[in-house]
């Protein structure tokens, strides 16, 4: 299968279990395109199930830089607040 497959949707019509085979073989996605505009992606449940482990770490990532951004931001304010107090006093 190419790097990147695109097929029309009647391509997609006649060549079904050829198309299904080949993703299952190669583990990547074919791009299958109406009107000349891609429509949808047909891909293996293995890919899929990875992406999406990929992408729920990702988040999880990304929510613990953020948490970590707001407590360092915090931490600042604490710094900067107590500095303000001993200055004023």
């Amino acid at each position: 299968m190419h790097r990147r497959a695109i097929f029309s949707a009647a391509y997609l019509r006649s060549h079904t279990e050829e198309l299904i085979a080949a993703v299952s073989a190669s583990g990547g996605p074919v791009f299958i395109r109406d009107g000349g505009v891609a429509k949808v992606v047909l891909q293996d449940v293995r890919s899929y199930e990875q992406m999406q482990r990929s992408l729920t770490l990702l988040r999880h990532l990304a929510s613990r830089a953020e948490n970590t951004d707001m407590q360092t931001y915090r931490e600042i304010l604490e710094v900067l607040d107590e500095k303000g107090n001993a200055s004023q006093a």
